[in-house]
């Protein structure tokens, strides 16, 4: 089975399966993606992480760093693990608020411009967004272009985010 329906497959399992169960379905998805093959990047995807955040204040964003891998060269928190990717072929977010709505930005100052999504995208309560690149180049990342921003219209709205691809 190429590796397109694999994920389609998953995806398909996940979504029509109990909500209690979408995080294992997501965990098989990361492991499939990181199996895809990379010919740009000494041959595949070789990480993956995850983390799960509130934005406090609804005039407050929360930035994600995609590319800092805890040496503390940037002072924006990354995913857990300290993985910071240099090329992302996957990538999950989840609004776990039950009424919150959550806004990704990829502009601004180090705004991670050459992802998969635009500027503005809207994720509603409950919702997710899930971009998947198997068989393409995936999404660079690099300093000076690596930050996702959230901002929500509720105080303590609750998300989760998870990242595969090629590690710095």
């Amino acid at each position: 089975m190429a590796h397109s329906a694999k994920v389609t497959a998953t995806v398909e399992a996940w979504e029509s399966d109990a909500v209690e169960t979408g995080a294992r379905h997501i965990a098989t998805l990361v492991e499939q993606v990181r199996a895809f093959p990379d010919d740009d990047v000494d041959g595949a995807c070789n990480a993956s992480a995850s983390c799960s955040r509130a934005i406090a204040a609804a005039v407050t964003p929360e930035e994600l760093d995609l590319y800092d891998d805890g040496d503390g060269d940037y002072p924006v928190r990354g995913l857990a693990g300290d993985v910071g990717f240099q090329k992302v072929k996957f990538i999950y977010v989840e609004n776990t608020h039950a009424t919150g709505q959550l806004t990704l930005s990829n502009t601004g100052v180090s705004g991670w411009s050459t992802g998969p999504f635009g500027d503005g995208t809207i994720i509603p309560p409950g919702g997710y967004l899930l971009v998947c690149d198997p068989g393409g180049p995936g999404w660079a990342v690099a300093n000076g272009n690596q930050l996702i921003k959230f901002t929500a219209d509720e105080d303590g709205t609750s998300f989760k985010v998870v990242v595969a691809g090629v590690k710095k």
